[in-house]
């Protein structure tokens, strides 16, 4: 207990200002070239896991370069160019998953086009881009999926790969003609191709950062709804439907609730629930228009099912679905403030379930969540909830029970400290102004 208050004032200290690291002392790209949209154009190969990949993306240049640095990880890049001139020449530093492009010639500041073709292996870990096999009826069934956070999407394509560096990314795909697949944003186009194949492509997303980027190809079905104007999906493993239904159920409720909550209705035409056949590395992943669940965090079976088993579907759908608005909609700077993001979204399950379950009591179960913080904080290696992030590693390290559990004891504290209405009614403003943006969390603060 007394590990956990002096760890939460060093964490509110933090918070105001105190203790920051300097943004120079991050291993993060330059800033002279920014992306502003990706088209990017996938080519995967299921049975060789493999893909080759065209990417162009319009940058924005500050001063006058003749490199660009960008992201990039286990990606072979076959040529890169700008505004179609003579190749590049480029250099791949495997610790930091940078990739300096060279040209010849400088690049004015402006807005240019930058393309790259590349291509990469499809992997096996639940992470970057990777195959997830099964059985089924019909024999063995393949998907490919993707699951970026904190920074795995250099694996699919070259990228600034930062939560800071937003940009619209329009996504094609070519993909076997009897699979689905299934992106960030609805489908605008579909043509067939020879061999089998057919070229997917997806309508534009709004400004994001890239880990929320996302891709499946699989043998899905989808059952959905409409809820407020949006077409709400869930896309499970064919034979899975009526396992997905209490899901999409819940989903209804809750995106009518969050729209009412935040002030800001959820702003993009669709949003899917995606089942991986099987578990995925986070157990589930909040990407924009797309969340993409471990199996048994999204499927119930009502004849089979326990009540537990019924609560965890519906607190994980929460979860997920809160950070549609804070964390994809209002992004963070940078990882540092991963506390304000998790916690938020911990703490937003619990109080959805508390509005639309009052049945199950969440808040008092909720209990344990704080207990999980303390025993946490009460390691020697515990942390501020706001800590020092200078590298992706260290990133990855930062999704701990102090960061969520201790991060939602925190927010429930602040919400009881200044009440319901005002919390409510700070969340809502500074979801309006930060639209699309990046904050760190003294933005927040400031309007409660």
């Amino acid at each position: 207990m007394v590990r956990f208050w002096a760890g939460l004032v060093v964490g509110l200290m933090l918070a105001t200002g105190a203790g920051h690291a300097a943004a120079a002392e991050r291993e993060v790209l330059p800033s002279t070239v920014v992306p502003l949209r990706y088209d990017l154009h996938l080519k995967p190969d299921l049975k060789a896991l493999a893909f080759a990949g065209d990417e162009a993306v319009q940058v924005q240049v500050s001063a006058p370069v003749r490199e660009m640095v960008l992201n990039a990880e286990d990606l072979v890049f076959d040529r890169v160019s700008v505004d179609g001139g003579p190749a590049g020449h480029v250099t791949l530093d495997a610790k930091t998953g940078q990739a300096g492009l060279a040209f010849d010639q400088v690049i004015a500041p402006g807005t240019h086009r930058l393309t790259i073709a590349y291509h990469g292996q499809i992997g096996r870990s639940t992470l970057g881009f990777f195959a997830m096999d099964y059985d089924a009826a019909g024999g063995q069934r393949r998907t490919l999926a993707t699951n970026f956070e904190p920074s795995a999407a250099r694996r699919l394509l070259p990228c600034w790969d930062e939560p800071g560096r937003k940009a619209v990314f329009a996504v094609t795909v070519d993909a076997p003609a009897d699979r689905m697949a299934v992106s960030n944003m609805p489908i605008a186009q579909t043509t067939p191709l020879p061999g089998g194949l057919q070229r997917v492509s997806f309508q534009p997303t709004p400004k994001m950062a890239t880990y929320l980027l996302f891709l499946a190809v699989g043998d899905f079905e989808r059952i959905h709804d409409v809820v407020d104007g949006v077409d709400v999906g869930v896309v499970v493993k064919k034979g899975d439907a009526e396992r997905g239904r209490y899901a999409l159920d819940q989903a209804g409720r809750i995106l009518h609730w969050y729209n009412g909550y935040f002030g800001v209705p959820y702003p993009l035409p669709k949003l899917d629930l995606v089942a991986a056949p099987g578990e995925i590395d986070g157990g589930s992943m909040e990407n924009w228009g797309a969340i993409f669940y471990s199996q048994q965090h999204l499927l119930f079976d009502p004849k089979s099912g326990t009540e537990e088993d019924r609560q965890l579907v519906f607190l994980v759908v929460s979860h997920e679905m809160a950070h549609q608005w804070f964390g994809d909609l209002v992004t963070m700077q940078w990882w540092d403030n991963l506390w304000l993001n998790e916690g938020f979204a911990r703490w937003m399950q619990t109080y959805a379930a508390d509005a639309l379950h009052p049945e199950w009591r969440t808040g008092l179960q909720a209990q344990a969540i704080f207990e999980g913080g303390k025993a946490a904080d009460a390691q020697a290696s515990t942390h501020p909830v706001l800590q020092t992030i200078d590298t992706v590693e260290q990133a990855s390290q930062a999704f701990d029970e102090i960061t969520y559990d201790k991060g939602a004891a925190v927010i429930t504290m602040i919400s009881a400290y200044v009440g319901d209405d005002r919390f409510r009614e700070g969340v809502r403003r500074y979801m309006r102004a930060h639209a699309y943006g990046n904050t760190v969390d003294t933005d927040l603060w400031s309007v409660i």
